[in-house]
């Protein structure tokens, strides 16, 4: 039974040491980061804000009739 308690205080001991570890080497990373920030974010940031104005819905067609009314396409009337 004593083996079995100190087995189970080590495996414990390693967890914390696992998860000091973790948090070191992650605050690492962001120092890194924030000293060399990422040098393509200028093309990722303009690739999402591209692609967000292209997937944007614009209208919808109702009834054979293309409707850009929101308040329309939200009650789903036929536009005249």
């Amino acid at each position: 039974m004593g083996r079995r308690i100190e087995r189970m205080k080590l495996l414990s001991e390693l967890k914390l040491l696992d998860q000091k570890e973790i948090s070191i080497l992650s605050q690492k990373a962001r120092v890194n980061w924030l000293e060399h920030g990422d040098t393509n974010s200028k093309y990722y940031h303009s690739r999402i804000r591209w692609r967000r104005t292209n997937n944007k819905v614009k209208g919808i067609q109702l009834n054979g009739c293309w409707c850009e009314e929101p308040n329309r396409v939200k009650r789903g009337e036929r536009v005249f």
